[in-house]
């Protein structure tokens, strides 16, 4: 029996024309003891869900995204995530980060001026909203919260704190001022339908927050037929490593600051450019207020490579 779903088609752009950057099984010894490692300290894996597969990475002749194009299916993808990925296990270190908070904050104060609407009539969804960090930020605003999350024991959690709980077939009549996507579009299977949901509802001069991790720290690496080096220590949620933007089984699409605003477009989604000025009116000027300033400043001259986090309105709203 196989646990795993073949894509034959680009997840993004559609196209079938896709080139082998990497094929490993999973019972390779660097790569299970990366895994081991990684899942191990989270949870409960039961990795004979692994036998006889292989981890295999496609670039797109298109657009440039990389991607697996074996992917777990849908019953083993909800055993990733609730057992695999133990709950319980994560959810004291996915909380209570202060700097992390603050940068949501400044965030959303930028996209609350802009929307030139009172907050108390603001309407946010946070899909994959985790525990529900972001959006407790949001309710202090005043902005009216709703999230999105397939992981049962957060969907209870968010209940529970006051938040209005919707699936992906509930979004459908709805409309959203702010929506955030934060690493999410790399862990889902059609990453283009995602979107394009999103870009249905938001309103027509609305945000969505999107961001993913980036490809660029070992695409030479994998670019230049050297594989991947799994014997470091495994990426954590508080200590990066740059095989994170490829984690096998969860990590479905990789994308550089290119292929994710390719992915944007396609989806009739175009880049909002926070001008200086606006960020000015809502930094501090600690290091990351200065850290966004040159950001948008790099982004704003077309550097965009290296930035795997845009804020994305219906191309319209900008015409």
């Amino acid at each position: 029996m196989t646990y795993f779903k073949l894509r034959s088609f680009c997840p993004s752009c559609r196209s079938e024309g896709f080139k082998p950057l990497l094929d490993v099984p999973y019972s390779d010894p660097d790569l299970i003891g990366y895994l081991r490692r990684y899942y191990c300290s989270q949870g409960h894996p039961n990795f004979s869900r692994l036998d006889g597969e292989r981890y295999r990475l496609m670039e797109c002749n298109r657009c440039c995204l990389v991607f697996q194009d074996r992917v777990p299916n849908d019953e083993f993808l909800m055993e990733l995530y609730e057992e695999w990925i133990d709950p319980r296990t994560i959810f004291g270190s996915e909380k209570d980060n202060a700097a992390r908070q603050f940068r949501a904050m400044r965030l959303i104060w930028r996209l609350i001026r802009r929307l030139k609407k009172p907050s108390k009539s603001i309407e946010v969804l946070d899909i994959g909203m985790g525990w529900g960090d972001w959006l407790f930020a949001v309710r202090g605003f005043g902005c009216r919260v709703h999230g999105l999350e397939l992981s049962p024991a957060r969907i209870k959690y968010g209940k529970s704190h006051g938040i209005e709980m919707l699936g992906w077939n509930e979004l459908s009549g709805r409309t959203f001022d702010i929506i955030n996507c934060d690493q999410v579009l790399e862990h889902v299977e059609d990453p283009r339908g995602a979107l394009e949901a999103m870009a249905r509802c938001v309103s027509p001069r609305g945000v969505i927050r999107v961001s993913v991790p980036n490809l660029l720290p070992i695409a030479s690496r994998l670019r230049s037929g050297r594989g991947i080096d799994w014997s470091g220590e495994p990426h954590t949620r508080h200590r990066p490593n740059p095989t994170e933007a490829v984690t096998p089984l969860e990590h479905l699409n990789t994308f550089t600051g290119k292929s994710l605003r390719y992915l944007a477009e396609a989806c009739g989604l175009k880049e909002l450019k926070f001008g200086l000025s606006e960020m000015a009116r809502a930094a501090v000027f600690d290091f990351d207020s200065l850290k966004d300033i040159g950001v948008a400043a790099l982004i704003g001259l077309g550097y965009v490579d290296h930035f795997t986090t845009a804020n994305l309105t219906p191309a319209r709203a900008l015409s």
